[in-house]
């Protein structure tokens, strides 16, 4: 989609020599460019950011950067669908001061920001950056001071992280409950009459991820839709409400062992479908039915036997 601010300082010097040197074949002949536009000089005002999306960017600019209007340039494009007004945002951040190029905030090696996609909720600057890019982006933000805010000019680079399970298709299994995505994106899960309850725990994936292995210790962020067996109610999802992803440290009794056990050794990008008999998941609710979108994963491995020692 293009973007009225997606126009980097390159693009317009570029188009800025095209135009004189257009001007001097038309208008005079015999004019020649001077050495002055020949040899472009540097311009302090960039900012250069890494492209390796699966690490923490590098950002390089000199300060203080003076920053005069609200620009995004897009540094590294996405894939698959794009976001909108209202979608659920989820990304990886990096924010730095303009003038003292101090970090003032960093969610790479935590969990990533979740958000509704909407200007009230995020700010001007945000929504311009983060509507229309694709998963997978990595974009930069300059965004100058605001008059009616106490931060100053400021730098962010944004990852656009998928906000729902992206993978291969797994064929569900008959003896399972089937689930099917509503429109709003949420699951719904059917229990057919005739089904016999799994004589024990269950995870089976939906949808095979291709991102990083889950291991106990660390954070991972999800969106999840749980029922009871008996009368397919809803117990907790994370779709209803708000309709934010939340984050739970895995293998260390943050969540019931059956969810823990699920979810271990997955990979990110995966939608699991999790049965769970009452001794490992919720005793007073009965069997439960769980289907869970693996958004991301941060944090480093632990031994689960040392936390619980602490």
């Amino acid at each position: 989609m293009a973007h009225p601010y997606r126009t980097s300082s390159r693009t317009k010097r570029f188009r800025l020599t095209s135009f004189l040197l257009a001007l001097c074949m038309t208008v005079v002949a015999g004019c020649e460019l001077s050495e002055e536009l020949e040899e472009e000089p540097v311009d302090e005002s960039e900012v250069t950011v890494s492209e390796d999306t699966t690490q923490q960017p590098q950002i390089d600019f000199s300060a203080p950067l003076d920053i005069d209007s609200l620009t995004v340039t897009t540094i590294v494009e996405g894939k698959g669908p794009e976001l909108e007004e209202g979608d659920v945002a989820l990304i990886q951040a990096l924010l730095m001061d303009a003038k003292q190029q101090t970090v003032q905030i960093n969610t790479w090696g935590r969990e990533p920001r979740a958000m509704h996609l909407t200007v009230d909720e995020v700010g001007e600057g945000l929504y311009t950056a983060l509507v229309g890019q694709k998963f997978g982006a990595r974009v930069l933000l300059q965004e100058p001071e605001q008059d009616d805010e106490p931060t100053g000019a400021r730098v962010a680079v944004l990852d656009v992280l998928p906000n729902e399970a992206m993978g291969e298709e797994v064929e569900p299994r008959d003896d399972l409950p089937s689930v099917e995505m509503t429109e709003s994106g949420e699951p719904k899960i059917k229990i057919g009459k005739k089904l016999e309850k799994p004589s024990g725990a269950v995870s089976q994936p939906l949808i095979r991820g291709e991102g990083k292995q889950i291991e106990a210790g660390q954070t991972v962020t999800m969106q999840y839709h749980g029922i009871r067996w008996e009368d397919q109610e809803v117990i907790d999802s994370t779709w209803a409400g708000e309709g934010l992803p939340r984050s739970y440290m895995i293998g260390v009794g943050e969540m019931p062992e059956g969810l823990d056990d699920g979810i271990l050794e997955q990979r990110v990008g995966s939608r699991l479908l999790l049965v769970l008999p009452p001794e490992v998941g919720y005793p007073t609710e009965g069997v439960t039915v769980f289907v869970v979108d693996l958004l991301s994963v941060s944090g480093e491995p632990v031994d689960p036997e040392k936390l619980k020692g602490e």
